[in-house]
């Protein structure tokens, strides 16, 4: 398990830096995996090793952003 130091939540890309290191499973608000999701596509980052992401609080609506995240996961 890993836990963000509130210094690595406010950052998008070392949280993307964070996951690269066998993260298989995230617990993140809607907002942050869809910003991870942005900067994931933008940068090219593919083959995280992530498997599972658990959001809450909105509803989810699906982006060419979230679907490149997935798919290269």
């Amino acid at each position: 398990m890993v836990m963000l130091t509130e210094e690595e939540r406010k950052d998008l890309s070392q949280i993307v830096t964070i996951l690269k290191r066998k993260t298989y499973r995230g617990y993140s608000s809607l907002c942050c995996a869809s910003g991870i999701s942005e900067i994931s596509m933008s940068s090219g980052i593919k083959d995280l090793p992530l498997k599972e992401v658990i959001t809450a609080g909105e509803q989810i609506q699906i982006t060419p952003a979230l679907l490149y995240f997935f798919q290269s996961s």
